[in-house]
This record gives structure tokens, C-alpha cells and sequence, in this order.
């Protein structure tokens, strides 16, 4: 198991890799092929996403997946 901790939702982590790489929802879903009303539900915190969707999002947003989950961790994708 992980030894960070969850400090951020994961909506909020989302919002902040879009706007750091200066996408839209419109360019995430043509990117990973993730359901538009999917992603508005992440974004709203409505719903987690699941791993694999995770994976997607993360490598679109060149993030690395546990920092998206809201995790103390590095941003930085390996």
C-alpha cells in the first residue's frame, strides 16, 4: 500500500491538469475516448473514476495517476 496520504478530490486534481494543459472537456474526450457525460460527472465529483479510466485521463493529461487520485505525490509523470 501507498505511503501517501489523499489530499484532494479527485474532480479538483482533474480540473487543475486540464487547466495546466490548457484543455477542454471536449479535447479530453476526443483524446481518450472517455464519455462526455462520464467526464462531467468526474469533474462534478459526482462519481470516481476507476482505474482505468484513470490511466486515460493521466496519460492525457500527462499526470501521473496516483497524484490525479488526489494523493500528497508528485505531479510528474514517469
Amino acid at each position: 500500500m501507498s505511503n501517501f496520504n489523499r489530499i484532494e478530490s479527485t474532480a479538483n486534481r482533474i480540473r487543475t491538469a486540464m487547466n495546466l494543459a490548457n484543455k477542454k472537456q471536449i479535447d479530453i474526450v476526443r483524446e481518450t475516448g472517455i464519455d462526455k457525460g462520464a467526464l462531467s460527472s468526474y469533474l462534478k465529483g459526482k462519481y470516481e473514476p476507476k482505474q482505468d479510466v484513470i490511466y486515460k485521463l493521466a496519460k492525457a493529461l500527462d499526470v501521473a495517476e496516483t497524484w490525479l487520485w488526489g494523493y500528497d505525490c508528485p505531479m510528474k509523470r514517469h
